[in-house]
């Protein structure tokens, strides 16, 4: 499922290729992606409007219109935005087509359709409707904020990375990283962790979240000191040579070295 790093390289995307384009038609090619609206309200709020700005909290991506409307995007597990002109550059599976008035498209491509599209008016009343903690990246801006977040938080510190309503996001891919960084077991209790250990993860939080937005889409962009370059069992650890292990934590494969993560 695309994460964080996911979703600021899909607003850099959108922030190059269809800002300040008016909206000529609005086409639901799949009604069951949509949320909290219907195929002619979405017609009828967009048409003839502009995207002027994107903006990003954890998994979902605001387009806010040049009216009081924003279109939020949820990826799921294969979506992504595409920008195209010509018939034969239209993606596999375009759920949504926004066509502008210079010919180009904007299809939210989404296989498997699990993704979601919403149409809004007030971004903090859907976040909170969500019920989603602050964005990972620009909201736990201190290792203060991070660790008061954390000082009442139960269970294993992988599910905590992942848990939407506690840090927006961070999903499985990512907190195998931050954890493989910070040499911590994904099973570790989080109330078991020394100050020291979550000031680790934070840093790690950062500097992974950084490093892959820089990356790109790619994982070939990655260093080759991330396990997520060898995030398969039974593969290489990249610092210490040890054969990867596949665990389940939370009902989520975890991929972890035995020997760096020790319990």
């Amino acid at each position: 499922m695309p994460e964080l790093p996911e979703l600021v390289n899909f607003k850099q995307y959108i922030d190059s290729t269809s800002l300040h384009q008016k909206i000529a038609q609005v086409e639901v090619l799949e009604p069951d992606i949509l949320s909290n609206t219907d195929s002619e309200k979405l017609r009828s709020a967009l048409e003839g409007l502009e995207f002027k700005a994107a903006a990003v909290h954890g998994k979902y991506l605001f387009l806010q219109t040049t009216d009081s409307y924003q279109l939020v995007l949820h990826f799921g597990m294969t979506g992504r935005p595409v920008y195209y002109k010509k018939e034969e550059q239209q993606p596999d599976y375009p759920r949504l087509l926004i066509t502008f008035t210079n010919g180009y498209h904007l299809a939210f491509d989404c296989m498997r359709m699990l993704g979601k599209v919403s149409l809004i008016s007030d971004q903090n009343k859907f976040i909170e409707e969500k019920n989603l903690g602050p964005d990972a990246l620009k909201e736990v801006s201190s290792v203060e904020k991070f660790l008061e977040l954390f000082s009442s938080k139960r269970g294993m510190i992988k599910t905590a990375l992942m848990d939407q309503s506690l840090l927006a996001g961070i999903g499985n891919v990512c907190s195998d990283e931050i954890l493989f960084q910070s040499r911590i077991h994904p099973k570790t209790p989080v109330n078991d962790l020394k100050k020291e250990q979550l000031k680790k993860i934070y840093d790690n939080m950062h500097s992974v979240l950084k490093t892959k937005i820089e990356a790109g889409l790619s994982p070939d962009g990655l260093p080759n000191s991330y396990i997520l370059k060898h995030r398969s069992e039974g593969a290489q650890c990249p610092s210490c040579g040890s054969k990867i292990k596949k665990i389940k934590v939370g009902g989520r494969s975890a991929y972890y070295c035995p020997n760096c993560q020790k319990k």
